[in-house]
């Protein structure tokens, strides 16, 4: 009984997986295809307006109809800039000691290299991890 219903459940989840694959195709594909109706529309209709009024030519679009929405792309993290905690502990703890010949972005780097780089990296303390 127990394997039965492992087997039934397996299946379940393979074809749930399946269909779910095959959904998203279908929306990719249906929104691709209302893109492409919108530029066929706006396409009609500008010919159609700019017939009655003599002209010839079809006016561009300005809109988002002929453009797939696009993800926005995010620059990468700069890792000189402090942010949170340790943007103020570095404003309380390090920035009233810095000595007189180092600057502000040396000081900046040799905190990041002393205090954030090392609180970054996963603990070794693990005594069954092996080496």
């Amino acid at each position: 009984m127990k394997f039965l219903f492992r087997f039934l459940s397996l299946r379940y989840r393979i074809k749930s997986r399946y269909w779910q694959r095959r959904a998203l195709i279908a929306e990719r594909e249906l929104r691709a295809e209302r893109y492409r109706n919108l530029a066929r529309e706006d396409v009609f209709a500008s010919a159609a307006v700019l017939g009655q009024r003599g002209m010839f030519g079809i006016a561009p679009r300005v809109g988002p109809a002929y453009q797939t929405p696009q993800p926005r792309q995010q620059p990468p993290p700069d890792p000189m800039q402090l942010s949170g905690a340790d943007l103020m502990e570095f404003e309380i703890e390090w920035k009233p000691f810095i000595p007189a010949h180092i600057t502000e972005a040396q000081a900046k780097q040799k905190f990041i290299n002393e205090v954030v780089i090392p609180r970054r990296q996963p603990l070794m303390d693990d005594p069954f991890r092996p080496n």
